[in-house]
C-alpha cells in the first residue's frame, strides 16, 4: 500500500489539512499563520496541485493569500465557492491574490465546488465532496434553500472526504452545521 499522509496544522483558530502523497500536495483552507509556510518550506514544497477553500470566513482563506503571493510556491488549481455575502477587506484581498496568482502563476480557479463536482483525483488518493449542493450554491449565503432555511457560510462550508484505494480515510468537514449535515 503506498503511503498518504494527512497533516492537520496548529494554527490557533482556524483550519488548515495537508494531504500528501509522494507526488501529490494538497491544502484545504488556511488560516493566517507563519507556520504554514513554514511547514512547506521546511518539506522543500514549491509545488501545490490544490488548494481548497470550505468557506470564505477569515480563518479559512487569510493563509492563502500569503501561498498564492509566495514566489517560491506555485498553485495549480483552486477550488472555491463564491459569497457574494461577504464584504470584507479580506475577502477582498483573498480575490486579489488569486487575480495575481492567476496572471503571474497561471493558478486555474475553480469558482464552484460542490456535490456534482466529480472526485479529485491524484496519483495515490481521492477528494470527494459531500457538501453543499449544486442548488444552494447558485443562490449561495444569505440566500433560502428549497426548505426555507437561510444559508449561510457555514452552511456551504466545503466537505471532504479522503479515499485511500477506494476506502473511506478521513472526513475534512470545514465548518459544516446542521444544514449541511
Amino acid at each position: 500500500m503506498d503511503s498518504v499522509n494527512i497533516t492537520e496544522l496548529d494554527v490557533g483558530h482556524g483550519n488548515c489539512t495537508f494531504i500528501h502523497s509522494n507526488n501529490n500536495f494538497v491544502i484545504i483552507d488556511a488560516a493566517v499563520s507563519s507556520a504554514i509556510q513554514d511547514a512547506l518550506h521546511s518539506r522543500n514544497i514549491t509545488k501545490i496541485d490544490t488548494v481548497i477553500v470550505s468557506h470564505a470566513d477569515a480563518y479559512h482563506i487569510g493563509g492563502i493569500i500569503a501561498l498564492l503571493l509566495d514566489d517560491s510556491l506555485t498553485i495549480q488549481k483552486v477550488y472555491v465557492n463564491s459569497d457574494s455575502a461577504k464584504d470584507t477587506k479580506l475577502w477582498t484581498e483573498f480575490r486579489i491574490a488569486l487575480q495575481v496568482a492567476r496572471k503571474e502563476k497561471n493558478t486555474k480557479v475553480n469558482a464552484a465546488i460542490n456535490t456534482d463536482t466529480e472526485n479529485l483525483a491524484y496519483d495515490k488518493f481521492e477528494l470527494e465532496v459531500l457538501s453543499p449542493n449544486p442548488i444552494e450554491c447558485l443562490t449561495g449565503p444569505g440566500a433560502k434553500d428549497e426548505k426555507g432555511r437561510k444559508i449561510n457560510a457555514n452552511s456551504m462550508s466545503v466537505v471532504i472526504r479522503l479515499l485511500h484505494e477506494g476506502e473511506k480515510i478521513a472526513l475534512i468537514p470545514g465548518d459544516m452545521d446542521s444544514h449541511s449535515l
